[in-house]
């Protein structure tokens, strides 16, 4: 796992990219942020959650970090040690997790959280559509 923090402070948001390794968008709009002119307001955190996964191309090393929540960190499979880890890294903090798809359709977003700070979050994207799974238990 590869963390790095933008600006000075405590973040509130971090940018979670990579839990599957194959799914790269998130750590190519990462780097294109920091290539770019851009100030950030507030400290932003960024998690290249399978580092492993993601130099080897392969989507997983062991098992789905995304289905390997909360972890155990005694685990003999690396993504479910992993979980442990990422999920302390996550920690009060609000996420956005970056993943992609081979399908046709256009990009959405997709809101856990209810609340209005999802939604404004969500819209903030700048994408068109938002798939609201705040009502599913466990998201």
């Amino acid at each position: 796992m590869h963390v790095e923090t933008l600006g000075d402070g405590r973040p509130e948001y971090t940018i979670l990219a990579c839990v599957h390794g194959d799914e790269t968008c998130g750590w190519h709009a990462l780097n294109r942020l920091k290539a770019g002119d851009v100030t950030l307001q507030a400290p932003v955190k960024f998690v290249l959650a399978n580092e492993r996964a993601f130099k080897l191309g392969y989507r997983f090393c062991d098992t789905d970090l995304n289905r390997a929540m909360p972890g155990d960190a005694s685990s003999d499979q690396h993504e479910v040690r992993l979980a442990a880890r990422l999920r302390r890294e996550l920690e009060g903090t609000t996420v956005i997790d970056f993943h992609s798809t081979e399908s046709r359709g256009c990009p959405y977003a997709i809101a856990t959280g209810g609340d209005a700070a999802s939604r404004r979050l969500a819209r903030s994207t700048g994408l068109d559509r938002l798939v609201d799974m705040s009502y599913v238990g466990g998201g």
